[in-house]
């Protein structure tokens, strides 16, 4: 909207056969995730997209995003948590984060 007034987009032959492919309307099921997360997926394997295909790619994401909250939300974590979890994912870290704080704790004189 640009002074108050609707701005009226052309719809692209390529928004088009998008919408036709998976219509932009709020996801139900994980069947119609699938299918939105395969579509995303195509469109950012594209090298170039036009704005219509762009701004389509932007709403689908969007919608993708609103059912992943709803029915798969992620759970906030502490950071002491999130680093557990890294090292525990990356066992060898460990060893690396003990020197890295045993060189700059103040019982070192650092």
């Amino acid at each position: 909207m640009a002074n108050g007034k609707t701005t009226n987009r052309k719809l692209t032959g390529s928004y088009l056969a998008l919408i036709r492919r998976f219509p932009v309307r709020p996801i139900m099921s994980e069947a119609e995730l699938d299918q939105a997360t395969a579509l995303v997926n195509e469109l950012l394997d594209r090298t170039r997209l036009d704005s219509a295909e762009d701004d389509y790619l932007d709403v689908l994401s969007d919608l993708i995003e609103r059912y992943e909250d709803k029915h798969h939300p992620i759970e906030d974590v502490s950071a002491d948590e999130m680093l557990e979890f890294l090292i525990e994912k990356r066992p060898a870290a460990r060893g690396l984060l003990n020197r890295r704080f045993q060189r700059s704790s103040p019982a070192n004189g650092d």
